[in-house]
């Protein structure tokens, strides 16, 4: 019975060892998606860096995997290859669309215009008011001092509910 089953690839040789592994007549699935930036092309990359999924047919020879080139060596366990049910593979694949995953977004920690407490630093316990992000793991928040509105960045982890 065929299945599925995963390789560690050298670094940034995913598509270098596919190729090699459909030389050697074995199926496999890179997943990619789309990286977008701002003002610039979009960067395309593998979901999982340095792995790759090979399906072991019938055959079951899964020993020559490990020495294709780009390939660093197969996941096993105890009992051989690690062995991967066709209904995971399917699941990433349902979320390909025109050939790249799409990830689902991230749920906002908090919304704009939430009152915060602060957890951390020189202002632990006081509240403010969430702004925003700023930049990777970084808030804005607007804090009263001194009877006027100041914006601050702080780090995700200074942050509380209010609730908490």
């Amino acid at each position: 019975m065929s299945y599925w089953t995963v390789a560690k690839t050298l670094p940034q040789r995913e598509h270098v060892a596919a190729q090699c592994l459909a030389w050697q007549r074995f199926d496999t699935y890179l997943p990619l998606i789309q990286i977008l930036r701002p003002n610039r092309e979009p960067r395309i990359a593998p979901l999982f860096p340095n792995y790759l999924f090979v399906l072991i047919g019938e055959t079951g020879r899964w020993y020559q995997i490990g020495k294709t080139i780009g390939v660093a060596r197969v996941l096993c366990d105890m009992y051989g290859p690690v062995r991967l049910p066709h209904q995971e593979i399917a699941k990433i694949k349902k979320r390909e669309r025109n050939g790249f995953v799409v990830l689902p977004k991230p749920r906002p920690r908090w919304v704009r215009g939430e009152k915060i407490r602060i957890a951390r630093g020189a202002f632990r316990d006081h509240f403010a008011i969430y702004d925003g992000m700023c930049a990777a793991d970084r808030h804005c928040i607007l804090m009263n001092l001194l009877g006027r509105s100041v914006r601050m960045e702080v780090s995700d982890h200074d942050l509380l509910p209010l609730a908490f």
